[in-house]
């Protein structure tokens, strides 16, 4: 279970669910519903009702998209099945999902809530990893570019444009670390944590 502003995220996630930004932000999404209230299928696995344009508003994306991308999240196996509710009146109502149950209790890294709302595209996917880099205790790691870039799968450029821009919007502090032989080595980076409303 999640908690009101820090979610676990499971670790397999960044590899299995994110051939497109959308698909990863929609999957961790969906991971944040999840409560003690959320229904258990006879198998296991969570049941879900969700709008399609609940995720969509999310996102960030057009209800179109993110059709496209429960069709896919259903083919890879995240969506174990996919049913219409009805409503009193016998129309259509709102998809009920069966999603695959994931362990949180090990292999997962910690994501500020509000990042789901705040960032979008590749800055989400960037910030993803990042947290997923991070040491828990520090909230920090070290990386070079080069080195987040093959990681990710973004160009040198396209990372640099994503940190810059998750450094202006507070949720990433960026330090030249000092070697003995006074140069700089790779840049430490620190999570800023989100906390009722307030970055610290």
């Amino acid at each position: 279970m999640n908690g009101d502003d820090t979610l676990r995220i499971p670790n397999s996630f960044l590899t299995d669910y994110s051939s497109t930004t959308t698909e990863l932000k929609t999957v961790c999404f969906i991971y944040s519903l999840i409560s003690k209230n959320t229904k258990i299928a006879p198998s296991g696995n969570y049941l879900m009702m969700i709008k399609q344009s609940t995720i969509a508003k999310a996102c960030g994306v057009t209800v179109i998209t993110i059709k496209r991308t429960m069709a896919r999240l259903i083919e890879k196996g995240f969506i174990l099945n996919c049913e219409r509710s009805y409503k009193a009146n016998g129309e259509l109502g709102t998809y009920i999902y069966e999603i695959k149950k994931v362990s949180l209790e090990r292999n997962y890294f910690c994501l500020e809530r509000n990042s789901l709302y705040a960032l979008s595209g590749k800055l989400f996917l960037v910030y993803a990893f990042m947290c997923k880099l991070m040491e828990s205790t520090t909230k920090s790691f070290y990386q070079s570019y080069s080195d987040l870039s093959k990681m990710i799968g973004f160009s040198r450029s396209e990372i640099m444009y994503c940190i810059n821009l998750l450094i202006k919007n507070k949720f990433l502090i960026k330090y030249k670390k000092l070697t003995k032989a006074n140069d700089y080595t790779d840049n430490t980076y620190y999570i800023i944590p989100y906390i009722r409303g307030k970055i610290y």
